[in-house]
């Protein structure tokens, strides 16, 4: 039996192409299920399977994040890099998502 492959194209919201990849059909077809999964359902999903190969024992997503908040606040103490103005982010948010 041989298995089918699809190709997946994810799109940004400036509709560039971000990524391609070949999925097997029962990949794709558990992917589209997925998808309708309600938010919440979602992200319950995507923890379970990321705890599926990595292990139990990584940190979770809100330790993650506040290890990288204080890694980059620690750079931004040492000069390492630089604060980039509210007015000029929000001006380039507007700019890539108009209207939301």
């Amino acid at each position: 039996m041989r298995a089918t492959l699809s190709a997946v194209c994810l799109l940004d919201k400036t509709g560039f192409e971000s990524m391609i990849f070949p999925m097997s059909a029962a990949l794709d077809a558990i992917s589209h299920q997925a998808l309708v999964l309600p938010p919440d359902q979602r992200m319950e999903l995507a923890r379970t399977l990321i705890e599926s190969v990595e292990g139990s024992d990584c940190e979770s997503p809100e330790e993650a994040w506040n290890d990288e908040i204080l890694h980059r606040l620690q750079r931004y103490r040492e000069g390492e890099t630089q604060g980039i103005p509210a007015a000029d982010v929000f001006r380039k948010l507007r700019e890539i998502a108009p209207g939301e």
